[in-house]
């Protein structure tokens, strides 16, 4: 999937239905800073990952628009975040060692 795809689908997800370039480029940036935030915290990121799609959604969610319900979706992202880092699969130290052991 590319970045692209997740992005549409993200912005499926906050129910924005806009053509306008300035919320679809906002929308792109959103995503962008959870990809980059996954990568920080240790997640390997895969963009055909349903996890990381998830991640995304709930990402978006808790940062753009949705202000009433943004603690729960926080609290969701935060809670994938951790499912995420306690699977191997997700594990760089362990895709490391896959790739050179």
């Amino acid at each position: 999937m590319q970045k692209d795809e997740i992005v549409k689908k993200v912005k499926i997800a906050l129910r924005s239905s806009s053509k306008n370039t300035d919320i679809l480029e906002e929308i792109k940036d959103v995503v962008d800073e959870c990809l980059e935030e996954l990568k920080r915290k240790g997640v390997v990121v895969s963009l055909d990952d349903p996890l990381i799609l998830k991640a995304c959604k709930a990402y978006a969610k808790a940062n753009y628009g949705f202000e009433e319900d943004s603690d729960k979706y926080q609290i969701s992202y935060e809670s994938i975040i951790k499912d995420l880092l306690l699977s191997t699969s997700y594990d760089p130290i362990e895709q490391v060692e896959e790739t050179h052991g």
